[in-house]
C-alpha cells in the first residue's frame, strides 16, 4: 500500500499498535507531511481461530470477504466505522491545545484518521535517545500534561491510555496528547454501570492502575496514575514497581527514585496508591506536590 485513498503517499512506518500501524505520509493535496494511523479490524465473529485452523487461513479470509459483501453487519468493520465516527465525532469538539485531533478521519476501506506531524515526536522517542530527563525538563512537561489532564477531567473524559508513546512534544517543547482510541466520555447514572468487562479494560497493562487492570469504571484516578507512571520511567528508565503488574497493588513494592529526595518520593507514593479513594485528587496536584520547594 504505497498511496493511501489516493492521496497520502506512504512515507515511513512509525509504529504499530493493538488498533492499528502508525505512518508518516505525504499529502499530495496539499504538499505536506502528516501522520496516518491506520486501523485494523479483527475477523468476523464467525471466523474464530477453531474454524481458521481447520479450513486453513486462506479458505477463512475467502469466506470472510464474502460474508463481508453478503452481510456486512457481521464484520467487525462496521464496529470499527461506528466507533470511529462516534468517538472522533466527541473528540472533535473539545478545545484545548494540547489535544492533537484528527485532521481527517476516513470512514472508508482502510480505516483510518490523518493527523499533524509533530517534528519533535513522542516523548517515547526521546527517551529513546537520551534515556532518561532531568527533574527540570520533565518539569517542562508535566506542568503541561497536568493542564491538559485537568482541563479532560473538568469535562468528562478520562484519556485511560496516558503513556510515552501518546506524549508528542514540539521542537520548542509545547507538548500535545494523542490517541483518544480508548478516551472515555462519562456519562449520566446509571449508564457507565452498564460498561461491558472488555470495554473497561482498554489501556496499556504497564501503565494502568490496579482498579483499571480488574475493570473498574472509568475515573480521573486512572489517569493521575497513569501520568506518575510515566513520570516515573522518565526520570529512572524503569517503571515504579518493576515488570509484575501484581506488584503494585502494594506501596511495599514501589522503588524510590534515587536522584528524589524522601518529600518527592511520596508524591509519586501518593499519586500511585494501589487504593484510588486515597490516591492523589489530580494531576495539578500531583505536579505541585513533585515540585514544591
Amino acid at each position: 500500500m504505497n498511496l493511501l485513498h489516493n492521496r497520502y503517499r506512504m512515507v515511513s512506518h512509525v509504529a504499530d499498535g493493538g488498533q492499528g500501524s502508525i505512518y508518516v505520509v505525504f499529502d499530495q493535496s496539499d504538499k505536506s507531511h502528516k501522520v496516518a494511523k491506520v486501523y485494523k479490524h479483527k475477523h468476523s465473529r464467525f471466523l474464530t481461530p477453531f474454524v481458521r485452523e481447520s479450513l486453513g487461513e486462506k479458505i477463512a479470509v475467502e469466506i470472510y470477504d464474502k460474508l463481508r459483501e453478503k452481510l456486512p453487519w457481521v464484520t467487525s468493520a462496521q464496529r470499527l466505522k461506528r466507533f470511529l465516527e462516534r468517538q472522533y465525532g466527541q473528540i472533535g469538539q473539545l478545545h484545548h491545545s494540547g489535544i492533537l485531533k484528527p485532521q481527517e478521519v476516513i470512514l472508508e476501506e482502510p480505516y483510518c484518521i490523518i493527523m499533524k506531524l509533530i517534528k519533535g515526536g513522542s516523548m517515547r522517542s526521546k527517551l529513546r535517545k537520551k534515556g532518561t530527563l532531568s527533574l527540570d525538563e520533565l518539569g517542562i512537561y508535566l506542568a503541561q500534561l497536568a493542564n491538559i489532564l485537568s482541563y479532560l477531567h473538568s469535562i468528562g473524559v478520562v484519556h485511560r491510555d496516558l503513556k510515552p508513546e501518546n506524549i508528542l512534544i514540539e521542537n520548542e517543547g509545547e507538548i500535545s496528547i494523542s490517541d483518544f482510541d480508548f478516551a472515555h466520555f462519562r456519562q449520566a447514572w446509571p449508564k457507565d454501570l452498564l460498561l461491558s468487562s472488555h470495554y473497561r479494560n482498554k489501556g496499556t497493562a504497564n501503565y494502568m492502575s490496579p482498579e483499571h487492570l480488574r475493570g473498574a469504571i472509568p475515573h480521573y484516578g486512572m489517569d493521575v496514575f497513569s501520568l506518575a507512571v510515566t513520570a516515573y520511567e522518565a526520570l529512572t528508565g524503569d517503571l515504579p514497581f518493576g515488570s509484575q503488574i501484581k506488584d503494585r497493588d502494594s506501596l511495599d513494592h514501589y522503588k524510590p527514585v534515587k536522584i528524589l529526595n524522601e518529600r518527592q518520593n511520596d508524591a509519586f507514593r501518593r499519586a500511585l496508591n494501589p487504593d484510588c479513594t486515597q490516591r492523589t485528587a489530580c494531576a495539578v496536584d500531583f505536579y505541585k506536590e513533585l515540585y514544591s520547594s
